[in-house]
C-alpha cells in the first residue's frame, strides 16, 4: 500500500493510506515484509518497486523520464557519492554523429573524448595480467541480449599441436573433432563446385570456443595491382578484391569542427588496415619560436605556440640535475627533438664574457675556456680565419669562425 503524509494535528503525523480509514500515527506505520529475490540480471541503476514498494528484477531506466534539449540525448554518468550504493544519474551530452566503420569490430568500438563511438576496435586484453604460463585470450560469452562481446579470460599458454588421427570422444550425439580443436584448416576436406573455392569464415556462437567454418565462394582471379594499398583493396559484387584502394573515410560522418582521418589500429590478427576516426580540423599555426623539443597541443590535439618542457616531469637522482639535450635521431623528414637527460649538477663558475661560448668538460660542465670558432675552419691558401659577430634570431648569439684574404 502507497501512504503519504496527512495533515500536521496537534504534536503527532499521520500517515493516511489513499482509502479511507487507514489513518495510523507515523510510530504505528505498517511494515511491509518484502520477499527475498534473486535477480540474474544487474542493475547498476538499482531495481524498480513493485506497488508494495517492494524491489523487482526490471532494472531502473534513469533516462525514461528525462527530456533533453533539441541535438542533445540521455545517457546515464557515474557519479561520486559518500555513502553506497552509488546510482549513476541521467545527463544530457550531445548526440553522436551515425559513423559507418569499414572495420568490424567483435569486442566493440572504443569511445572518444565526447562518448562518441570511434571506429577502433576495443581490446579486451588490453592492460589485463595474466600469471606466468597463461596469455590473455577473448572468449565469446552467453549474453541475454545484443551486443554480446567477449571477455578477457586467462588460459595456459599451450602450443600448437597438429594431430593426424580424429579423436571420438564421448558416445552417441557427443563428439569432438581434434583436428577442428587445434586450428587446422576447415577447407581441408571440403568440396565445392566449378567456378568455387572453399574459403574458411568466422561465424558467431554463443558460447567458446568458436571455430571458423568452411564456404564455398566465387573462385577470384589472381590480381597483380601496381598500387599498395594501406588501407586495402575494394571489392566487386562477388567479393574479389579490384586494385581500387579504400577509403576508410568514406561514408563517415563527423561532428561539427571535426575531419575524418586514417589512423593505424590495433588489431588482434593480420591484415591490420588503418580506420577511420573523426579528429578536430586544426588550424595552421605559425610560431615565432623555435622549440628544440617540440611543441605542446592543446586539448582537441591541436598544435599550440608554446613548447614542451622535458625535463618538467622528469626526477632526477640527489646531485643531478635535469637538462633539455639533443638525442639521436632518425633521418630526415622524421623530428629530432631534445629529450631529458639526468647529469651532474655542475657549478657555475664567474668567467670573463667568451663571444664565442665556452667549452664543457667531460661533465658536460661550462668552464672558463673560451670555444676557438676558426678551430676547425679550413680557409683557401691566401685565406685566414677570423671570428666574425652574427644576427640570430635567438640568444645566446655566438660568433663564428669566417674565411677573409689575408694582409700582406
Amino acid at each position: 500500500m502507497i501512504f503519504k503524509p496527512s495533515h500536521f494535528i496537534l504534536t503527532a503525523f499521520f500517515c493516511a493510506n489513499v482509502h479511507a480509514g487507514t489513518r495510523r500515527a507515523i510510530d504505528e506505520a505498517i511494515k511491509i515484509s518484502c520477499p527475498e529475490i534473486g535477480c540474474l540480471l544487474d542493475c547498476t541503476s538499482g531495481y524498480q518497486l513493485d506497488a508494495r514498494r517492494c524491489p523487482t528484477c526490471t532494472c531502473i531506466d534513469p533516462c525514461e523520464h528525462y527530456v533533453c534539449k533539441v541535438g542533445q540525448i540521455c545517457q546515464t554518468v557515474e557519479v561520486q557519492c559518500v555513502k553506497a550504493p552509488c546510482y549513476p544519474v541521467a545527463k544530457c551530452v550531445s548526440a553522436c554523429p551515425q559513423i559507418k566503420c569499414s572495420v568490424k569490430c567483435l569486442s566493440g568500438y572504443r569511445r572518444g573524448l565526447k562518448g562518441c563511438q570511434t571506429c577502433q576496435c576495443v581490446d579486451p586484453c588490453e592492460g589485463y595480467v595474466c600469471e606466468v604460463g597463461q596469455v590473455c585470450k577473448p572468449v565469446d560469452v552467453v549474453c541475454k541480449s545484443a551486443p554480446c562481446y567477449p571477455v578477457a579470460e586467462c588460459v595456459p599458454d599451450c602450443p600448437q599441436v597438429k594431430c593426424s588421427t580424429v579423436c571420438q570422444v564421448g558416445t552417441g550425439q557427443m563428439s569432438v573433432d581434434v583436428r577442428r580443436v587445434t586450428g587446422v584448416d576447415p577447407c581441408e576436406e571440403a568440396i565445392c563446385p566449378d567456378g568455387e573455392v572453399c574459403k574458411p569464415i568466422e561465424v558467431e556462437c554463443f558460447a567458446a570456443p568458436c571455430y571458423n567454418d568452411a564456404q564455398c565462394v566465387v573462385e577470384c582471379p589472381l590480381k597483380k595491382c601496381l598500387l599498395f594499398c594501406e588501407s586495402g583493396y575494394q571489392l566487386d559484387v562477388n567479393g574479389c578484391e579490384t586494385c581500387l584502394c579504400l577509403n576508410p573515410c568514406e561514408g563517415t560522418l563527423c561532428e561539427e569542427g571535426q575531419v575524418c582521418k586514417v589512423v593505424e589500429a590495433q588489431c588482434m590478427k593480420d591484415p591490420c588496415y588503418p580506420v577511420a576516426e573523426c579528429v578536430y580540423d586544426c588550424p595552421q599555426v605559425r610560431c615565432s619560436t623555435v622549440c628544440q623539443s617540440g611543441f605542446r597541443v592543446d586539448g582537441n590535439g591541436c598544435q599550440s605556440c608554446n613548447c614542451i618542457d622535458p625535463c618538467e616531469e622528469a626526477q632526477c637522482p640527489e646531485g643531478e640535475v635535469c637538462q633539455s639535450l639533443p638525442t639521436p635521431c632518425l633521418p630526415p623528414p622524421s623530428p629530432c627533438y631534445n629529450a631529458a637527460v639526468c647529469t651532474k649538477e655542475c657549478p657555475k663558475p664567474k668567467c670573463i664574457p667568451c663571444l664565442s661560448g665556452y667549452l664543457f668538460d667531460e661533465n658536460n660542465c661550462q668552464t672558463c675556456e673560451c670555444v676557438d670558432r676558426c678551430e676547425r675552419v679550413t680557409c683557401p691558401p691566401g685565406q685566414v680565419c677570423k671570428e666574425v659577430q652574427v644576427d640570430c634570431i635567438k640568444a645566446p648569439c655566438y660568433n663564428l669562425g669566417e674565411c677573409f684574404a689575408a694582409r700582406k
